[in-house]
């Protein structure tokens, strides 16, 4: 849960450096989701970084929802790769992502369904 938080107060901090203010949030942890909307309690471990998130959405106009791991493919596809590269990567285009995230983007966007066993 500890990447997952980090991973949601960078993508706020990216937000407010690049001038982005209505954000629409989607995280495949509900856990996560229930602990920044505060219907659950905070783990002692990522206290301090709920508490930066809370205030940066107070900042912004975020809206955070839960969204199934299914859906959340080409994320974790990304985020899969920048753990293992040591390197900063931006992807601007369709194009700059690798074939299996290129492969994933169309499985989405043809409406191809994903099933989960």
């Amino acid at each position: 849960m500890e990447a997952e938080t980090m991973a949601i107060w960078k993508a706020l901090q990216y937000c407010i450096n690049h001038g982005f203010s209505n954000i629409q949030l989607e995280t495949d942890s509900l856990s996560l989701k229930l602990i920044i909307r505060s219907t659950w309690k905070v783990p002692w471990e990522i206290t301090e970084k709920i508490e930066e998130i809370k205030e940066t959405m107070n900042r912004l106009n975020v809206q955070i929802e839960h969204t199934f791991r299914e859906a959340n493919q080409l994320a974790n596809h990304i985020t899969n790769t920048a753990i293992s590269q040591a390197e900063l990567q931006q992807f601007h285009s369709f194009n700059q992502l690798s074939s299996m995230g290129r492969r994933i983007l169309n499985t989405d966007r043809r409406g191809i369904p994903t099933i989960r066993i």
